[in-house]
């Protein structure tokens, strides 16, 4: 018959040969371990199916193919002393200067109008002390062993460059300017060293307030520092000119004598009022500007400055000190645009891993106290694609306080104005947030794998624990 034939074809490619159940033998490890194996295996299997049902959040990095001219700029920043009459927004880009459309999206408010803060304009004096308070601060030693010597020459090993900061750095000076060639310059430098040895930060003089100084005695060769003599305006020599830290200064007229030049000294200083100065505000309101504008998609930058037209301010001494309430990037509704940093609650769609990345620097203070600094921002911007298919800005923020330029490049014949800056920039790539969720086969294949899994591994503690009990005893027995 073909029956017993079928029977046995069917039998030869059976992988899951048996011994007959008389062969085999049943143990409680055994019992324990199989247990132990299905449990293990149940606990998996749970999990896995758990995850199946379930999905995770991915994120894809890919090309940002936004094709959009424009892109929209939400902010809300607190200048503390910069009032909003006198301040100016502007923006630059990698075309140029960008004008402003729909400046009736920015709000002006400001604040501190009932004289919280009490600000007053910097008087001359106070401009000197200060920054020549920074100016040392900045100088090695061998450049502040340079304002002590004289003007002798341009090879010396001294680099006399800077006449400005040699008056700043010294509560009076009394400059001698003088040529080679001058017989009267000639007659006179005996007297004027024998007068130096005397009375240069040696002497005190007592100002009208009755504090005590010192007086630092100079003298300049007109012949090799040319240009430094003619931008003071020298036009004869010798000169003798007592200098004040702000610039100011009065010519000596009298004999050339040292007895006439302390009673000059003397009658000079006793004129002067000598103030402590410390920085202050200048204004007495701060203004909270917050609004949005529309910029192209390249790199660029916007500023907050003074606008010093038509008014006696000092663009350069003014103070850019900032709160950002809040700095994101991306079209928001109209009526969400005032939200500022509490916009972020309102996105249900934003995973929580993502929310502190859009506006990483709200609530932040940027403090600059010194003439001449400003803080500022580099905003990396990351256009991230939601589930639902919005796009929102991640970025990444870095700030530092920038010195914009220090006396001795010349702040008193006018520096560069501070300005609160952010520079952004807009990443070539894009993040993709997507769920990811197992397909039927992956959970199948799972599966199978934790099956066939638990009950290998199991088999092999197992036999490894029989095998090890039983060396263990034939040794001991050999042993007897």
């Amino acid at each position: 018959s073909l029956r017993p034939l079928a029977r046995g074809a069917m039998q030869l490619p059976d992988l899951f040969r048996q011994l007959p159940r008389e062969l085999t033998e049943s143990t409680n490890v055994g019992g324990a371990c199989t247990l132990l194996a299905y449990g293990f295996m149940m606990v998996l299997a749970v999990f896995e199916v758990g995850s199946f049902f379930s999905s995770e959040l991915v994120t894809d990095m890919v090309m940002d193919g936004n094709q959009d001219r424009l892109i929209q700029i939400n902010f809300d920043i607190t200048m503390h002393d910069l009032p909003c009459n006198h301040m100016k927004i502007s923006v630059t880009d990698a075309f140029g200067e960008e004008k402003i459309d729909g400046v009736n999206k920015f709000h002006y408010i400001p604040i501190d109008h009932e004289g919280n803060y009490k600000g007053e304009v910097y008087q001359a004096d106070e401009v000197a002390e200060l920054e020549a308070q920074e100016l040392l601060a900045e100088m090695t030693e061998d450049e502040k062993k340079a304002l002590e010597t004289d003007w002798l020459s341009s090879s010396d090993t001294f680099k006399h460059t800077d006449f400005d900061s040699v008056i700043a750095v010294h509560d009076f000076t009394l400059m001698n300017f003088y040529a080679d060639w001058c017989s009267h310059c000639r007659e006179f430098h005996p007297t004027w060293q024998k007068s130096a040895e005397k009375i240069s930060s040696k002497m005190k003089f007592k100002d009208a307030d009755g504090q005590e100084f010192e007086v630092k005695m100079l003298k300049i060769n007109c012949v090799d520092f040319q240009d430094t003599c003619t931008s003071a305006q020298v036009q004869a020599f010798p000169t003798v000119r007592l200098y004040k830290r702000d610039g100011s200064f009065a010519p000596f007229t009298a004999k050339r004598t040292t007895e006439d030049l302390v009673a000059f000294i003397t009658d000079q200083v006793a004129k002067s009022h000598h103030v402590k100065a410390k920085h202050h505000h200048i204004f007495r309101e701060g203004c909270h500007v917050q609004g949005t504008m529309e910029v192209p998609r390249v790199p660029g930058e916007f500023h907050l400055e003074v606008d010093g037209r038509g008014t006696n301010i000092n663009p350069a001494l003014t103070n850019v000190s900032h709160r950002v309430n809040h700095l994101s990037f991306g079209s928001v509704d109209g009526s969400l645009a005032s939200k500022g940093s509490n916009l972020i609650s309102m996105m249900p769609d934003v995973p929580d891993f993502v929310k502190p990345k859009l506006n990483p620097i709200d609530g932040r203070e940027f403090i600059s106290r010194q003439f001449h600094e400003a803080p500022q921002h580099a905003v990396k911007v990351v256009a991230t694609t939601l589930q639902s298919g919005r796009v929102v800005y991640q970025l990444t923020h870095a700030s530092r306080t920038a010195k914009l330029t220090s006396l001795e490049k010349g702040v008193r014949r006018g520096g560069r104005v501070p300005q609160a800056k952010f520079t952004y920039d807009l990443s070539p790539m894009g993040v993709v947030l997507r769920r990811k969720s197992k397909h039927w086969y992956e959970l199948i294949t799972a599966l199978l794998a934790i099956c066939g899994g638990a009950f290998t591994v199991f088999k092999v503690m197992y036999k490894g624990g029989v095998g090890f009990v039983s060396v263990v005893k034939e040794v001991a027995e050999k042993m007897d």
